[in-house]
């Protein structure tokens, strides 16, 4: 009997091992110099992005924080100036909202924007564009210390 229930969680032991190690080499690693710092950029599978400051070991990106981040100029007047609606959805007429989450890091650097909902390839690439050109935010802070925090923005193409 012992021998029976033994190998059967040796056995889920070792597939749960194997899919941990799987998971783990699917993790990619980026350094990345952002404002004279230097972060690890680690993309999981799925897509998640986490940074991490080497000097503080500081791994996590806050959803919501005591201060959320906020751009120090008008957000909207920045996407309608920079905001092209693309040739291609324009003449098939294509309108939609994408939905585009970043994260402002510690500095206020926007980066690691990725398309949550998908609306139409151009109309993706081109919300994904003005978005990674935004200038500087506020960073968010947590307990007084600047933290990174993830931030969703719809963007609206509309005819």
């Amino acid at each position: 009997m012992y021998k029976a229930v033994f190998i059967p969680a040796l056995l889920m032991l070792n597939i749960i091992t194997s899919s941990a190690q799987q998971n783990q080499d699917s993790i990619t690693q980026k350094t990345r110099v952002v404002n004279g710092d230097t972060v690890i950029v680690e993309t999981h599978p799925g897509g998640k992005k986490v940074i991490t400051d080497p000097k503080t070991g500081q791994t996590q990106v806050f959803v919501y924080v005591e201060q959320m981040p906020e751009p120090g100029y008008d957000l909207y007047q920045f996407l309608t100036d920079n905001l092209v609606y693309p040739e291609d959805a324009l003449k098939a007429k294509i309108e939609g909202r994408v939905n585009v989450k970043f994260i402002v890091t510690t500095t206020g650097d926007v980066t690691g924007a990725e398309v949550l909902k998908p609306v139409h390839p151009s109309l993706d690439k081109e919300a994904l564009r003005v978005v990674s050109s935004m200038p500087k935010w506020k960073p968010g802070k947590q307990n007084g210390k600047t933290v990174n925090v993830y931030f969703t923005l719809p963007i609206s193409f509309k005819l």
